[in-house]
């Protein structure tokens, strides 16, 4: 069986400014870093045996203040997977505001007993930046900054000519197409569905990882975007009706629900059963009980 926390990034300074950041690396405020280390603290006794983050800075950065609140010590680099999958919509790097750090550290703190197995992360610097705040909470010492593992599969949806433009400009080419999101194609970027075959990459990979001859129990971090985890929702829906696997203490509501900055989504996987289905129990979807009132 695996287990998997998914977070998006902790705040950052064009999501103060609400400008579309795609695969911009972006930069953490304060507040997106204290984020991360109350994430850090709240998962400090997780034993995560994989940690991946998109390869954007704001995930990295965000893994990075989780780990470092792991109970047993400092979190090595070399775990963290940076995965270009879990980018977001836009591929911009964005900067994580004072707020959103806040957010990534009380993560932590909430995260700082988990023990991770693995820790994935988009590549893009939001939440490469965010899972660094998460992962200096953790009190585990095998987790560490070099074990973030930045995947460019993890990246946000690419929004083409909408990258580093103010979000109203979304909205008017809503109300030109008479389209909205997911249905709108931004002009030069990705589609809904673009990204959501990205997940469904992602998520098969995690299957491979269960069904591996070691067989060995694998507790997984995974930073990474809020259109990226929407799609992702949307994808287990699918498989849900294409009978590939059992969606367990799922409402299809969750998938339009938008994730805070360093909200968390639990879920576990298991084997493939005889039928040819494998049982996805979910745990909680875009959870921010780890943030203090003031940062909800």
């Amino acid at each position: 069986m695996l287990s998997v926390t998914f977070v998006r990034h902790g705040e950052t300074v064009a999501n103060v400014g609400r400008i579309i950041q795609g695969h911009s690396h972006g930069e953490l405020t304060e507040r997106g870093i204290s984020m991360a280390e109350h994430l850090g603290r709240h998962l400090s006794e997780e034993k995560f045996t994989r940690v991946f983050s998109s390869d954007l800075k704001r995930c990295h950065d965000t893994t990075r203040h989780i780990l470092k609140h792991s109970s047993d010590g400092d979190v090595p680099e070399d775990l963290i997977v940076l995965d270009q999958v879990l980018r977001e919509v836009s591929h911009t790097h964005g900067e994580l505001t004072e707020r959103g750090i806040s957010m990534a550290e009380h993560l932590g703190r909430h995260l700082s007993e988990e023990k991770f197995t693995r820790v994935f992360s988009s590549d893009l610097k939001r939440c490469h930046d965010t899972t660094l705040h998460i992962l200096k909470q953790s009190k585990d010492a095998d987790v560490q900054e070099d074990c973030i593992v930045l995947d460019q599969i993890l990246r946000e949806m690419f929004c083409g000519d909408l990258e580093h433009q103010p979000q109203s400009e979304m909205f008017k080419l809503f109300n030109q197409t008479g389209l909205h999101f997911p249905h709108v194609q931004i002009p030069g970027g990705e589609s809904f569905q673009d990204v959501k075959a990205r997940t469904e990459k992602f998520f098969n990979m995690l299957c491979n990882l269960v069904d591996a001859k070691e067989g060995r129990e694998e507790n997984v971090l995974v930073v990474t975007h809020g259109a990226w985890l929407m799609c992702f929702l949307h994808c287990l829906v699918d498989l849900k009706k294409n009978e590939a696997i059992d969606l367990i203490d799922f409402e299809e509501k969750f998938c339009s629900m938008p994730a805070h900055n360093t909200a968390t989504t639990k879920m576990t996987i298991n084997k493939q059963a005889d039928n040819g289905r494998r049982k996805v129990v979910v745990k909680q979807v875009h959870a921010t009980d780890h943030l203090p009132e003031d940062l909800k």
